[in-house]
């Protein structure tokens, strides 16, 4: 599983963020949280939980994923806190499905999210021909640019 592997999961529960928070800014917020909990370029295994009848939420797994299971504790407290019990465990199900339980995960870096999002932006803003322009625009080589804009 590679680099841009994890970089579509993360952003593939950014959108389901956005889908189920509504408000972008919120959604962004908590995810950007979400990567500073688990720890910006760690790798870890997701736990597998449970729901109990009154609705609490019950890890298990082995104990190589300790660190998941305290990050995800941390994450579904903050949750719970910015957004209300129902709500942040509804939105907590959301990311634990998406970033898929019992699946082994690389937590991306801020840096990784910012160049994969100015990528978009220039490939977004290729005519065609101004290679140059983007380059001055972006503080990047032509060279580059054209990497970019052929991937």
């Amino acid at each position: 599983m590679g680099k841009r592997y994890s970089l579509e999961i993360w952003e593939s529960m950014r959108r389901v963020l956005i889908r189920h928070i509504g408000f972008e800014d919120l959604a962004e917020d908590i995810y950007l949280e979400t990567i500073r909990i688990f720890g910006e370029g760690s790798r870890l295994k997701m736990p597998k939980y449970e729901e109990g009848p009154g609705g609490e939420i019950y890890f298990w797994n082995p104990h190589r994923c300790l660190h998941s299971m305290r990050a995800c504790n941390q994450l579904l407290a903050y949750l719970r806190k910015k957004l209300g019990e129902q709500t942040g465990d509804r939105i907590f199900n959301a990311i634990v499905v998406e970033l898929g339980q019992g699946r082994r995960i690389t937590v991306p870096t801020i840096r990784s999210i910012l160049i994969q999002r100015r990528n978009e932006y220039i490939r977004k803003q290729f005519r065609g021909f101004n290679h140059k322009e983007l380059a001055i625009l972006y503080g990047l080589s032509e060279r580059q640019v054209r990497r970019i804009v052929n991937n």
